[in-house]
Order: structure tokens, then C-alpha cells, then sequence
């Protein structure tokens, strides 16, 4: 029988490592979870992407059925699959450029800015065309910040100061985790995984919280979507991965754990014997049963001695309490 423990054990176990009588480096694993509503979530971008078609040379013969097979496309799947077939038909049929497009104007949904708000459809794609621009709303604009991404960049720059501060790993596009470190008064080094071989570069700032955005970063470069992008081996990313987590606490929380390179790395050095000496605390946002350990990653999960797992996490309660514990 799998234990399973509640989020007031989780914050307390975190509030006990942040403390003077654990010697590990923490570290996290987040997801999308942590920033919604402020950034779409999947069916969200599905929509974007649905509505580009749209909005695309709508009166173009043919358009109708090019939004049938986009439809048939999304037909019987889980939200991830669904993600991954839509964003391989766009890319098929419009370019990896509407896919970054896509990505940009979702992230812009969290820049409290007037002025956007008076772009034009035009000026918005010439807006997230250019990365500079990007950069300088990034570093200038007000952004919105849900509670539990304030609290967790409070929560880091905690951690930070107490001398324990291990990588964040991301799978989000957006930049709220660093906004919240520096509205914290932290300091932040953004890294992004290399697409070819999965390389994640040393940190250039050693004093500064890194934060390694492994599905690529929003206005830099190109961003991860597909299943075969987001599953294709990376060779240099195990080792990267190994390099950075030995040893340390590892909190998942916000995090589905999709079939991704990304997770496919994860286990596979969690199922080497003493997992590299980790503890991992997996905190799922729904209610766990004993069923729920049957079949998929919760059953790998499941076999591991150093995985613990914790239920009912909601990342806008459990980091404001972690902050009241301190």
C-alpha cells in the first residue's frame, strides 16, 4: 500500500529543510499549475491555436476543411496528447512561428500593460515578433502574479538565504517565477535547455536562484510542443539533470508529469538504485487513491523507496503557509 500524505505534512517538511537541521540542497520541479490563471492552460492554447486557423486567410477555400482535420486531430485524448496533436498540426500547416506566436500572446495575458491593451491584432504579432521589445516589457511592465508564484518566489529567495538553494526546473514558457524572486528582492539566472542535444548551461550567476526552463523560454529562441520534440532523446540532458539534483530535496509540485524528455530523464535515474541520493516529494493537486497507483507514472513512481507522495497540493495555499511557518 502506497502512503499517502496530506499538504500540511508537505509544508511542514519544507519548512523543517528550509531550517537550520537539514543540510540538503531543495530544489523544485513546477509546471503549469503554478501559473494559472494568469497564463492559459492547455485547453486554453488549444483554443489559440484552433482560433488561428480562424483568423488565418479565413477566406481561403479550403479553410473549412483544414479546421475538420484540425478537429479530428483532437479527437479522444488526454489534454497532453490533445496539446501535442494540435501544436504538430500547426506546425504542419502554418509553422513553427505561429507556435512561438501563440506562446508569446498567451505569456502577455500576465503583463498588466495599457498600452497593449490598445494593439492592434497586427501590432500584437509585430509586438511578439521582436524579442527586444519582449525583453524590455519583460524587465519593465507590471505583471500579475497570482499568490501562490509570489509566495513561491518569497519561498526561494528563503532558501536562497539560508544557504540551500538548489535549481528550479520549469516546464512553463513565462517568466513569472523570476518576477516573483526579484518582487521578492532575489536575484534570478534564466536558463534554457539546449534544443539539439539538451545541454543545460552552467549557471552564470552563482550568487543569483537558477531557474531552467527545459521546454524552452518564452521570448528567446525557439519553444518545445510536439510529442516529437518533446519526447526525442537529448543526450546531454540526463547528465545535466544529474548533475545538478544529486543529492538534494526535490519538491514536484504544479507538475503532471507528461510523458516528456524531461520526465523520461527523471526516471530514469530515480530507478537507479539510491536515486542519487535524493529524497523527492511529489505533490499531485488532486486527491490520490490507492487505484491511482496502477498504471502510468504514479505505478513507476510507485516502486521507488525515495519518492514520497502527497495529495490535494494547491500551490496559491501551500506556499503562503510555508511562508507563515518560517
Amino acid at each position: 500500500m502506497i502512503e499517502i500524505h496530506d499538504a500540511d505534512l508537505l509544508a511542514e517538511q519544507l519548512i523543517y529543510r528550509i531550517g537550520p537541521r537539514s543540510n540538503r540542497k531543495i530544489s523544485f520541479v513546477v509546471g503549469s499549475g503554478l501559473t494559472r490563471p494568469s497564463i492559459p492552460d492547455v485547453a486554453e492554447y488549444i483554443h489559440a491555436m484552433r482560433s488561428s486557423l480562424e483568423h488565418d486567410k479565413a477566406h481561403l477555400v479550403g479553410l473549412g476543411r483544414t479546421l475538420d482535420s484540425f478537429d479530428e486531430s483532437l479527437d479522444d485524448h488526454l489534454s497532453s496528447v490533445k496539446y501535442q496533436r494540435a501544436a504538430t498540426f500547426i506546425q504542419g500547416s502554418r509553422g513553427h512561428e505561429l507556435l512561438n506566436e501563440i506562446i508569446r500572446i498567451g505569456v502577455l495575458r500576465a503583463c498588466r500593460s495599457d498600452d497593449l491593451r490598445m494593439l492592434t491584432r497586427a501590432e500584437v504579432r509585430q509586438l511578439v515578433a521582436d524579442e527586444a521589445a519582449l525583453e524590455d516589457l519583460e524587465k519593465s511592465a507590471d505583471w500579475n502574479l497570482m499568490g501562490g508564484v509570489e509566495a513561491f518566489g518569497r519561498v526561494l529567495t528563503a532558501i536562497k538565504d539560508a544557504g540551500k538553494s538548489g535549481p528550479v526546473i520549469t516546464t512553463n514558457f513565462d517568466p513569472l517565477i523570476e518576477l516573483a524572486i526579484q518582487r521578492a528582492g532575489g536575484q534570478f539566472d534564466t536558463q534554457s535547455m539546449d534544443s539539439i542535444d539538451g545541454r543545460i548551461p552552467p549557471p552564470l550567476q552563482h550568487s543569483a536562484i537558477s531557474v531552467i526552463h527545459v521546454h524552452g523560454y518564452w521570448r528567446q529562441g525557439e519553444t518545445l510542443h510536439t510529442q516529437y520534440q518533446l519526447s526525442r532523446a537529448r543526450t546531454k540532458l540526463a547528465a545535466s539533470l544529474e548533475d545538478r539534483l544529486r543529492g538534494n530535496y526535490v519538491v514536484v509540485v504544479a507538475y503532471g508529469g507528461w510523458r516528456d524528455v524531461f520526465t523520461r530523464c527523471l526516471m530514469g535515474f530515480l530507478s537507479r538504485g539510491n536515486c542519487m541520493g535524493m529524497a523527492l516529494s511529489w505533490g499531485w493537486h488532486g486527491e490520490l487513491e490507492q487505484k491511482d497507483f496502477r498504471v502510468g507514472i504514479k505505478a513507476q513512481l510507485a516502486r521507488l523507496a525515495c519518492v514520497s507522495h502527497y495529495g490535494g497540493i494547491d500551490t496559491n495555499t501551500i506556499f503562503p503557509k510555508i511562508l507563515s511557518g518560517l
